[in-house]
């Protein structure tokens, strides 16, 4: 059995099927080409893969890399179990410009939420994303 010691550095040469692949701690995307001829998506869902790019401290790639795949109007449903809603809010708030943002909240799922040192939380946060703005560069994107 292989052990895997340090995760963000390994990469795969190729992906099947019309998933993203992402590669090493800078989030290359190892199917560049195929990416480019996929359409754009109107909904993407995810639950653990932000939480990565997050812990890595890179979670402007991720935000960018999302923003690029997303059709405009396209909805990204997210579920962090590191990030409050308001850090989420935050990072997914980045600006183009300073007039233009990347993304906006749609909604919020709600959870149980519970209560330690006086302050009230949930275990997990669950929120809808909606793309907006125009462009970007696609090369980081």
């Amino acid at each position: 059995m292989t052990q895997i010691r340090d995760a963000p550095s390994i990469s795969r040469s190729s992906c099947g099927g019309p998933w993203i692949c992402w590669e090493g701690k800078s989030g290359e995307n190892t199917a560049q080409s195929r990416r480019r001829s996929l359409p754009p998506f109107p909904l993407i869902h995810d639950k653990g893969t932000f939480d990565v790019f997050y812990l890595l401290r890179t979670p402007e790639i991720y935000v960018r890399r999302i923003w690029g795949l997303l059709a405009p109007g396209g909805m990204l449903f997210l579920t962090s179990c590191n990030c409050t809603r308001s850090e989420l809010e935050e990072l997914f708030r980045a600006r183009e410009s300073e007039t233009e943002q990347l993304f906006e909240v749609a909604d919020e799922l709600r959870h149980k939420t519970f209560k330690f040192g006086g302050v009230e939380g949930q275990v997990v946060t669950s929120l809808m994303f909606r793309r907006v703005g125009r462009s970007i560069d696609r090369s980081s994107a």
